[in-house]
């Protein structure tokens, strides 16, 4: 008979534990290939990142349905890690800009205004549209319209960002004149 079992921590500082194998009878084709079992990333998702998993392993010999009387085998320590990711979608019943922040090239109160439409995969979203009233005298900080602290990133891990921009040119609104030719 088997025991297995993670003990960790839940996402909200609970104890969590995850149960894997709990007094499960072993197969001679078990003994002989070994034990595998496929933990749910959804459970997995509801550890605290950057928390212990700690996996105990106990084992009855003769068949006995006693945990008490198993053999614990030495214990496995592993470090929660999950994925990084942060979106931001910038929908009011969410969580406002996600520490987004205006920058020196969006000091205007009407700059940056939350606005409604197609938006990549929904043809209802939020976005953030930029009347560009600031108007600062240095082309670096008139560029910065938007910007934010990443206080999660850990050195020497790989990381992709990515953003959706789109025009808010309005056609029709704007006219181009070619240079007359003499």
């Amino acid at each position: 008979m088997v025991w297995l079992r993670g003990e960790g921590t839940h996402k909200d500082g609970s104890n969590y534990t995850v149960e894997v194998y709990l007094g499960k009878g072993v197969t001679a084709e078990e003994l002989d290939i070994g034990l595998k079992e496929v933990l749910q990333r959804s459970e997995l998702e509801l550890l605290k990142n950057r928390s212990d998993l700690t996996f105990t392993c106990k084992v009855t010999a003769d068949g006995s349905t006693s945990e008490g009387a198993a053999i614990e085998f030495p214990v496995l320590e592993l470090n929660v890690r999950h994925r990084y990711y942060d979106y931001t979608d910038f929908d009011p019943d969410g969580e406002s800009w996600n520490a987004w922040q205006k920058g020196p090239g969006a000091a205007h109160s009407s700059d940056l205004i939350r606005k409604t439409g197609a938006v990549p995969g929904n043809p209802r979203g939020y976005y953030l549209f930029d009347y560009g009233y600031t108007n600062t005298s240095n082309p670096v900080t008139q560029r910065e319209k938007l910007f934010k602290n990443y206080v999660e990133l850990e050195q020497g891990r790989k990381y992709k960002f990515s953003a959706q921009v789109r025009d808010g040119c309005i056609r029709g609104r704007l006219k181009h004149h070619a240079p007359q030719s003499g």
